[in-house]
């Protein structure tokens, strides 16, 4: 038993360590809206500057929403 303990703790530890620091929220610019109303959606991300990630691009299908622009910024 001891073995299989040691064997488990060590793989835990190896997929602790290779897991990625990206943090990712986001949030509506308001808490309601009227039929038709633009309303905004924040989407922030943090990630080492080594990393790469990649989102859905404007021909991405985000029904029921509809996608009017992105704005970038860093």
């Amino acid at each position: 038993m001891g073995r299989f303990g040691f064997l488990l703790f060590f793989l835990a530890m190896i997929n602790s360590s290779l897991a990625q620091q990206v943090e990712i929220s986001g949030y509506f610019t308001q808490d309601s809206a009227r039929l038709g109303e633009r309303v905004g959606f924040v989407l922030k991300a943090k990630y080492p500057e080594t990393s790469q990630l990649l989102f859905p691009d404007s021909t991405f299908d985000f029904s029921p929403l509809v996608f009017l622009e992105k704005k970038t910024f860093i």
